[in-house]
């Protein structure tokens, strides 16, 4: 037997749609074989969302600790705009050495960012041989800095070992330098409120640098800072919950930059794993207060480096903590193999979850700034060569071969995140991989995660199977409309779901028919289009289907999904599986 399905979803202002895909009422067959579900604010509750940050704490990541504090009021907004979300945050730092590290929640006050901080710019020059010239382009006091030797300016992927420092007498310099001129005055007038310091670690303004001071002037103390996260959740392990996340999580999310041999050996993967693994003595009790067995986990981590993360049993030299992209892991190598292998740390992240599909995870790193394809692949591989110092012409190699970039950017520059990317590709549509080289900073990143997280959780599950894939029509209607009746000057006045007509007319919404796309199509986002994939929070009986749409839909849009559908128990051929 065969019945015509119709299904409609409301969404609101702060509509929840994934969470809540098994709290649909149902009202059941209606006149006609029609089966209406429909979905609003009113009748679901918040999707809980469990976020752990992991961000890298070694001394290149002073900027994009900064960016992080200026830009999460914004990602957290976003996604708040479209869902109603009630979510924890915890932060990790990527240091698995250190005491106070090891995976355990962040609650400590990062004060200053140190000297190797200071700010710089990548540029192709030599101390000797025009160097300052080049740098003038940037202003006044700018110094190259860069190898003796012509043969060791260039690595074999054509990155260079130089750049452009700036040199400073005061702080005041610094703010106008990079800031602006109102901000130099009120520096000159207020040390305390210079947004820069010029730091001179040997008293010499020839060894001088502008560094960013961490925005966490107005933070508590790391005492007070942990009592106020602990009362407001009522837990002993800190995290932050919507009432203190604005204020707060600039406090931990800048994680300070240490110059300690520990910090730079960057083991991301093994920190999430360590903060969240009920089963480790080290973090259970941390892992089982914090972790909701009803929650999405959503993991982000932040790292110019790539992972580095030593399998169990395993040890690395210092000396290759800054070429782990060299080191094979246990998979690749059984015998000689340092690393855990990216595909162990995502099945151990996914275990996390009776059900994987809760499981989110994004990384923020290195990669090729390409987009062409096969240059992006190129960049990697010849990036490989140059890191781990094989390259095609021997008398290339030298000593600083170790300090090959893949990009670069204002806030620095950045190894590639082979194995994070590695690690992301595991989760498939739940996986998302951004660049952390980017002129804008890192503030792209975060809305391209906030874009995948909203259209993961505003999915519409299929409650019946899908018979006829030809019969599937899906479409979006508002939120912004049109009066019947029309204004003093002919036209017909503007509304929408929340501003109805003044004359009493009712709102016409246009509709629109969309295009079933996968988002690897360069042009699935800008056409509004959707994709039907398994996802298993999903009812049973319709194979676990359901539509993802691959652009944000603007709340107050109704949603309407019309298919030919079956019933699996009236009809033996009724299997879910799409024709």
């Amino acid at each position: 037997m065969i019945k015509r399905m119709v299904l409609s979803s409301v969404l609101t202002l702060c509509i929840l749609t994934t969470g809540a895909c098994n709290n649909i009422p149902i009202d059941g067959l209606q006149a006609g074989f029609t089966f209406k579900v429909s979905k609003s604010q009113e009748n679901t509750d918040p999707v809980k969302v469990d976020f752990l940050w992991v961000i890298d704490n070694s001394a290149s990541m002073c900027q994009e600790q900064a960016q992080l504090a200026q830009s999460f009021d914004e990602f957290i907004k976003k996604i708040q705009s479209f869902v109603n979300i009630d979510f924890r945050i915890a932060v990790v730092t990527t240091d698995m050495l250190s005491d106070g590290h090891r995976g355990k929640f962040r609650h400590h006050l990062a004060k200053e960012f140190p000297f190797a901080c200071a700010q710089n710019r990548i540029e192709e020059c030599l101390p000797d041989v025009n160097g300052d010239q080049i740098c003038a382009k940037h202003g006044t006091n700018w110094e190259c800095d860069g190898p003796d030797d012509p043969k060791k300016l260039y690595n074999c992927n054509a990155t260079v070992n130089s750049e452009c420092k700036k040199r400073c007498a005061d702080a005041a310099e610094c703010d106008l330098q990079f800031v602006g001129a109102e901000q130099a005055e009120k520096c000159a007038a207020n040390t305390s409120a210079c947004v820069y310091k010029c730091l001179q670690p040997s008293g010499d303004p020839k060894n001088s640098g502008c560094v960013l001071r961490p925005e966490t002037s107005q933070c508590p103390d790391t005492n007070e800072l942990y009592k106020q996260i602990t009362s407001a959740t009522g837990n002993a392990t800190p995290w932050l919950i919507p009432s203190n996340a604005e204020a707060l999580f600039k406090c931990i999310g800048v994680v300070g930059a240490e110059q300690h041999t520990n910090a730079n050996l960057e083991q991301g993967l093994n920190a999430a794993i360590y903060a969240l693994n009920k089963h480790n003595p080290e973090n259970r009790d941390q892992a089982k207060a914090f972790l909701r067995d009803d929650a999405y986990l959503v993991t982000v981590f932040i790292s110019d480096e790539d992972d580095c993360s030593v399998a169990p049993g395993k040890s690395l030299k210092k000396e290759k903590f800054g070429t782990c992209i060299c080191v094979p892991d246990t998979q690749e190598d059984p015998i000689k193999g340092k690393l855990l292998p990216p595909m162990e740390a995502a099945n151990m992240i996914k275990a996390l979850k009776s059900d994987p599909s809760q499981v989110l995870v994004a990384a923020i790193v290195g990669d090729s700034t390409a987009t062409n394809p096969e240059v992006r692949d190129l960049e990697r591989t010849l990036y490989t060569s140059s890191k781990c110092g094989i390259c095609e012409n021997p008398a290339d190699k030298h000593p600083l071969l170790f300090n090959t970039y893949i990009c670069h950017s204002d806030s620095g520059k950045a190894d590639y995140g082979r194995r994070y990317r590695e690690f992301i590709e595991r989760f498939g549509d739940n996986g998302i991989f951004t660049n952390i080289c980017d002129a804008a900073g890192i503030s792209p990143a975060l809305t391209t995660i906030a874009d995948r997280i909203i259209r993961v959780f505003t999915k519409i599950c299929l409650p019946k199977p899908i018979k006829d894939q030809q019969t599937l029509k899906v479409a979006k209607r508002g939120p912004q409309g049109k009066c019947s009746g029309t204004t003093d000057d002919g036209e017909p006045a503007a509304c929408n779901i929340a501003l109805p007509c003044s004359n009493g007319s009712p709102c016409v919404l246009e509709e629109k028919i969309l295009q079933e796309k996968s988002l690897s199509d360069s042009n699935a986002e800008e056409k509004e289009s959707y994709q039907i994939l398994v996802s298993s929070d999903c009812p049973e009986e319709a194979g676990k289907k359901a539509v993802f749409f691959n652009f944000l839909l603007e709340p107050g849009t109704i949603v309407s999904i019309d298919y030919l559908a079956c019933d699996p128990s009236l009809d033996p051929d009724c299997t879910g599986v799409i024709n």
